[in-house]
């Protein structure tokens, strides 16, 4: 019966072939959402970061009176909307 133990392993092999296959695929899914997420949270953090230094960018431009209270408050306040956060009273 050796045509029937070369069936059973062409079988086996073909199986096992399918399956990691599947494997990989799943892998490389999964790779490339986890890769998406941390992108997006990296963007939203950098995105941030670059509205608390303009911030303190256009504090010190208002300090040293390079901006008037008007255009301070305009640019703090459309920095303050992107940002999300609720608008605080002038300083």
């Amino acid at each position: 019966m050796p045509g029937m133990d070369q069936t059973r392993l062409w079988e086996l092999i073909n199986s096992s072939l399918l399956h990691g296959i599947g494997l990989l695929v799943a892998i490389v899914i999964l790779v490339g959402v986890i890769f998406r997420i941390r992108t997006r949270f990296r963007e939203d953090a950098d995105t941030a970061a670059d509205h608390h230094q303009l911030l303190t960018g256009i504090s010190e431009l208002h300090r040293e009176g390079d901006l008037t209270e008007e255009e301070y408050r305009s640019i703090k306040g459309r920095l303050i909307s992107k940002l999300g956060a609720p608008q605080q009273p002038p300083e």
